[in-house]
């Protein structure tokens, strides 16, 4: 990690709440090569923005942090009203616990399988099955096989899409032991995914 000097430190402070969209999203970028309270700080209060997709990529960045304020920030926002909010807020989460401890507490563990079942949006319920998942509970792979199945029905699909969401949880999950089940679940969704999905199914994932 750089080690930025103070005048960086103050240029950043500032622009990161009085400039531009653009300049506000190069801020987080920015922050993301440093560490230290200084930075989560400042990334802490631009989960504020009062643009919502500057206000996401601050809590998403926040997954580089260790403090107690920036753990108890990403818990209030897995209590926010829009589901793609809490969904990161709980991934970042999950890795500021382990950044702390270098690994992820049971604690926390059994608190998200809690709040997996209390979830009521699929889109949320999707990312933390993965999650969980990546964390050594296989069973979660049948539960996102369920998610895909319930959202593949046609009444569902035209209410939400969650054909990327599938795909981007899928590609995370897959491993040399599960591939050809990962295999059987993208054969499953292949029917609904438009062009750019199938192009990236078939020639980005990696």
């Amino acid at each position: 990690m750089n080690k930025p000097d103070l005048h960086t430190k103050i240029r950043l402070s500032v622009i990161a709440f009085t400039g531009s969209k653009e300049i506000r999203e190069k801020v987080i970028h920015k922050l993301e090569s440093y560490n230290g309270t200084w930075m989560e700080n400042i990334l802490r209060k631009m989960t504020y923005d009062r643009e919502w997709d500057v206000a996401l990529a601050a809590i998403m960045a926040l997954s580089g942090g260790t403090s107690d304020k920036t753990l108890r920030r990403l818990k209030k926002l897995t209590t926010e009203y829009d589901e793609v909010t809490r969904a990161k807020a709980y991934i970042s989460l999950l890795q500021v616990v382990m950044n702390r401890n270098r690994c992820v507490e049971k604690k926390a563990l059994k608190w998200i399988r809690r709040k997996y079942r209390q979830e009521d949006k699929d889109y949320v319920k999707f990312y933390l099955a993965e999650e969980l998942y990546n964390y050594g509970f296989s069973e979660y792979f049948t539960e996102v096989q369920k998610l895909i199945d319930k959202n593949l029905k046609p009444e569902n699909l035209k209410k939400t899409d969650h054909t990327w969401t599938m795909i981007y949880v899928l590609e995370q999950m897959e491993n040399k032991e599960n591939a050809d089940k990962i295999k059987a679940e993208l054969l499953k969704i292949e029917p609904y995914m438009n062009l750019v999905q199938k192009y990236y199914v078939e020639k980005e994932w990696v």
